[in-house]
């Protein structure tokens, strides 16, 4: 095997451990609602890695653009947690608020 494939594997086998190991910790770890509940909660996570993935891919920017994406991110987290808006809605405000603080508007 190639250094990729190992290292593809080694990181599948890492992943499996952990669920496993929190699997037998706390046997609610792998019920339906949990797993649900972990798939809405990484929702806005998700979005912005593919967006600074997209941004990435085509080499036009450099990783300072994740500083804008980590922004966004904790905007979109606080607007989340202590204000209690929607995801939808949350995730529009933090890109509006990071439209205005990266061009100073």
């Amino acid at each position: 095997m190639h250094g990729s494939q190992t290292r593809q594997w080694f990181m599948f086998a890492a992943l499996a451990a952990l669920w496993l190991f929190f699997a037998w910790r706390e046997p609610v770890f792998v019920s339906a609602r949990n797993l649900s509940l972990l798939s809405i909660e990484l929702a806005v996570t998700a979005t912005l890695a593919l967006g600074m993935l997209l941004v990435l891919l085509p080499g036009q920017i450099d990783l300072s653009a994740g500083s804008g994406v980590g922004l966004a991110g904790a905007i979109a987290a606080v607007l989340i947690t202590w204000h209690g808006l929607y995801r939808p809605s949350s995730s529009r405000w933090a890109a509006c608020w990071c439209f205005v603080a990266c061009t100073g508007w």
